[in-house]
């Protein structure tokens, strides 16, 4: 029997691999974007919650994510392809972890003693993009969730809204990929 050298195994393996990249997956590169779709301008944003100027800050956050995704093109209404219009559903916050203060000897109640010490802010955000002149929706309303962690001392009031701030960019980056993916 003969001998194939050792290089026309390496050759053979490296063809093999070689094809099975080419074919088997189809990657694609670039933007996922729609391509009749470059320009977007972030529309009406509405606060649907008790807790005042979010409209505000998510507005800022989805145009920071849009010029940040690099897909599409941030410009004002009346020259964009496409408007991306939104509405704060709800925001919310809840205790992840406690600590304890006082263990149940140190007590008279015979009772163990916890402070939250750790929370987590969670909004809950609708978001629709609409062709100007069009009545049907381009991409259909879809909810995206943000969250954003924070820790209530020294105040618990600016560290609520460092954490509703931390949580809108969340669900701004979720909102821009859903629509920059929705193809």
């Amino acid at each position: 029997m003969r001998q194939v050298p050792m290089t026309m195994h390496l050759r053979l393996a490296l063809l093999v691999a070689l094809v099975g990249l080419l074919s088997g997956c189809q990657y694609r590169w670039g933007s996922l974007m729609h391509p009749q779709i470059q320009t977007l301008a972030v529309g009406r944003v509405e606060n649907a919650t008790r807790e005042p100027q979010l409209e505000g800050i998510f507005r800022a956050k989805l145009a920071e994510r849009i010029m940040n995704d690099g897909s599409l093109r941030l410009v004002p209404i009346d020259e964009a392809d496409a408007i991306l219009d939104a509405k704060v559903r709800s925001i919310d916050f809840t205790a992840l972890a406690a600590t304890k203060q006082r263990d149940k000897s140190a007590r008279q109640e015979d009772k163990d003693e916890y402070q939250t010490s750790l929370y987590r802010a969670t909004v809950t955000v609708e978001v629709t993009v609409v062709v100007p002149g069009k009545t049907t929706p381009l991409v259909a309303t879809r909810t995206v969730t943000g969250v954003g962690d924070f820790n209530p001392l020294p105040d618990l009031q600016i560290a609520r809204r460092a954490a509703y701030d931390l949580a809108l960019r969340d669900a701004a980056a979720k909102a821009v990929a859903e629509v920059t993916e929705a193809w």
